[in-house]
């Protein structure tokens, strides 16, 4: 049974809304927001550009009043400084770094990522060969009347995602025009309004999650009037005695995700440690019995650990560069069988994450896209 959770908690002070994923009663999927600090990744908002430095290749943008971002240059931008620019915000403020926009609009639809371009079409990695040959067949012949704009002169890059393999093919078409018209209203309303007017909102994170979802849940519920108001099937939480939080034990899960240590049903253990430039992870043996066999004992510790740091890695929403250290086997195939079962585990992953290689010192490289913080930096950042 999987059941899709939405409430309110508050951990280390810091009030969050909660969304949870339970598959049989085990925690499957999470995402938490800082309820006085909402992300804004995917806003359209009216810029003004203050400054371009060719120098570093960027430009700073104002937002609002008190509200700086930087944007990255493309070779072809020709942006001036006093100019008024819509721009998509595509990195929140983190720690000393100022909020990432974009000049080239996107809209993030659960089937496709619409965004101002060149008119090309990708796929997402996770779709094979034949996956994408069928998409393209339906998206082909019509092509050239949903990449170029009402003008005639802007061009819209298509990126299909994983989702779009279970839908028919009117629904990807509609879909695509529906992001497209956001983006030319956009345009349209962008001359007449002021700096640091909120020109799109996307849908909340929770909407987000549940329009990813390969399959509808058995039951979303929530204790929250304004969720239960949006989702159109919802059941609203009114048990006494027991909060909704409380029911599915969400403090103790989340306590979890912010500790070091990891246990493993062998009796082994993960120790996670997330630093400035990379995540660490060590992998040790613990209680776990090793027998006369203790090269088998390693590989099967080693492969249940991959197993459970792709789980980490998704839940804890980690990302960039992530070292495994291995357990140290000696056989190269063993090695293999291990990586095969790393790169298997990540493909459950909602974000690009791959597996690369063991290194000759046992050393595990993995790499993971960063989309939004991670629940520490939610917590404790």
């Amino acid at each position: 049974m999987k059941e899709f959770v939405i409430t309110d908690l508050t951990v280390n002070n810091r009030p969050l809304r909660v969304a949870a994923i339970f598959k049989d009663g085990s925690l499957s999927d999470i995402r938490l927001e800082n309820r006085d600090k909402t992300s804004r990744v995917g806003e359209i908002v009216n810029g003004l550009v203050e400054k371009v430095d060719k120098g570093i290749s960027g430009a700073f943008v104002r937002l609002g009043p008190t509200t700086r971002a930087f944007m990255p240059l493309r070779p072809d931008t020709k942006l001036r400084g006093s100019e008024k620019v819509p721009v998509v915000i595509t990195k929140d403020a983190h720690a000393n770094k100022q909020i990432t926009c974009d000049e080239r609009l996107s809209v993030t639809d659960a089937l496709c990522v619409i965004s101002e371009g060149k008119g090309r079409i990708t796929y997402s990695k996770k779709l094979t060969g034949e996956e994408k040959m069928a998409i393209r067949a339906g998206l082909d012949p019509l092509a050239a009347t949903f990449t170029i704009s009402e003008n005639g002169e802007r061009h819209y890059d298509i990126l299909v995602r994983t989702n779009a393999r279970e839908v028919p093919e009117e629904a990807l078409l509609e879909a695509v025009s529906r992001g497209r018209g956001v983006i030319e209203e956009v345009r349209r309303a962008s001359k007449e309004k002021h700096v640091g007017t909120v020109l799109y909102q996307p849908e909340t994170f929770y909407e987000v999650m549940l329009s990813e979802m390969s399959e509808m849940p058995d039951r979303t519920v929530t204790d929250i009037p304004l969720v239960h108001n949006t989702l159109a099937v919802c059941e609203f939480y009114e048990e006494r005695g027991l909060t909704l939080a409380e029911k599915y034990d969400l403090p103790h899960e989340v306590d979890k995700l912010t500790r070091k240590a990891v246990w493993l049903k062998s009796g082994a253990y993960l120790v996670i440690e997330q630093t400035e430039a990379f995540v660490s992870i060590d992998i040790n043996s613990g209680h776990c019995k090793k027998g006369k066999d203790a090269q088998a004992v390693y590989e099967a510790i080693n492969c249940e650990a991959a197993e459970e740091i792709a789980r980490q890695l998704r839940l804890r929403n980690l990302s960039g560069m992530i070292l495994v250290d291995f357990i140290k086997m000696t056989s190269r195939e063993a090695e293999e069988r291990v990586l095969q079962t790393l790169k298997a585990a990540l493909k459950a992953d909602r974000v690009h994450a791959e597996a690369v290689d063991i290194t000759r010192l046992g050393l595990g490289e993995v790499i993971r896209e960063k989309r939004r913080s991670s629940v520490a930096e939610i917590i404790f950042g």
